[in-house]
């Protein structure tokens, strides 16, 4: 890499940093080392929890990268061989999004063998939106990394309004694959219709960036009140269990929708009274026959057994 006059980094709050974050403040330090003999890295910011301030000693670097435009996308060769020299790796993953042939940003991620783990994007200057209001500026050159919002920081209610769609639209999806017994499709299905409950419920708590389920997930009992069910809208891989599981995820979100209601003035879905009582009349229906275990027939019992009595006379003739 090419080597530039070195920078004053922004590093002074990584002193600052608790014991048990060691690791990540080495791999930190290490990468600023790095770009300050690299005149093509501009700017290192810091996101995530790390850079929220709240972060423990699972979390991960979530790490944006800004490389000189005349650089991009060439430069985009040399990051494996970086990331390699933060650590001993053991495994990675690289990938240009949207896509090669449309090269707007770099996204590398590597898991380090002592659990610290890398999710950086790297791009061009002329991609930077600024620094959102989670970033924290690790090494800025060009003091590029402005404290700007992200659009998904705050939640409009034609958001909401859709996510309260798609948990109805997913559960019913969930119901077809119930009655036709694949209950692994009903049980994804169930999976994306509780992310979007989980969302709804953030965005009824007015958590930041509530269309991310994961987010607000991370907040659930200790920053955002758990609801009350979540827990039997997980199920084992039975019928009973996924029906279950479906009927309280459809009593939760008929819950959510209360609040949403109440703080953002929504009206509730149509869908979802109609997915309610269909979840229910199927507890009622006795399982079809397409929910059975496959059985043989008798016939094909009593062919089999004729056909194990000949081979055991054949084998005791004489040879």
């Amino acid at each position: 890499m090419t080597v530039g006059p070195a920078v004053e980094p922004s590093v002074s709050w990584l002193d600052d940093l608790p014991d048990h974050l060691s690791g990540q403040q080495r791999v930190l330090r290490a990468l600023v080392a790095a770009a300050e003999r690299d005149a093509r890295l501009r700017a290192i910011q810091v996101q995530g929890s790390l850079g929220r301030g709240d972060a423990d000693r699972l979390s991960d670097l979530d790490l944006g990268v800004v490389v000189a435009e005349p650089t991009w996308p060439a430069i985009t060769d040399e990051i494996p061989a970086l990331i390699g020299r933060l650590g001993t790796v053991v495994d990675d993953h690289f990938e240009f999004l949207p896509g090669p042939d449309e090269p707007e940003v770099f996204r590398a991620w590597a898991q380090f063998d002592d659990g610290i783990q890398l999710d950086m994007v790297v791009l061009p200057a002329s991609r930077l939106l600024g620094s959102g209001p989670d970033g924290r500026p690790l090494f800025d050159r060009d003091e590029v990394l402005l404290v700007s919002d992200h659009p998904m920081r705050l939640t409009n209610p034609q958001s909401v309004s859709k996510w309260d769609f798609l948990c109805w639209h997913d559960l019913s999806q969930s119901i077809k694959n119930i009655e036709r017994n694949r209950l692994a499709a009903a049980i994804e299905f169930l999976g994306s219709a509780r992310l979007a409950t989980i969302s709804c419920w953030g965005a009824a708590h007015g958590v930041d960036y509530a269309g991310l389920a994961n987010v607000v997930a991370v907040g659930l009992g200790v920053t955002c009140p758990w609801p009350d069910g979540l827990e039997k809208t997980y199920p084992s891989p039975d019928r009973a269990s996924v029906l279950a599981a479906a009927v309280a995820l459809s009593e939760l979100q008929g819950r959510v929708e209360v609040l949403l209601g109440q703080r953002l003035g929504l009206s509730p879905r149509p869908l979802g009274g109609w997915v309610t009582a269909r979840l229910r009349s199927l507890q009622e229906e006795p399982p079809s026959r397409n929910s059975r275990p496959a059985r043989r027939s008798r016939q094909g019992t009593r062919t089999t057994a004729v056909r194990q009595r000949a081979q055991r006379r054949a084998a005791r003739r004489p040879q």
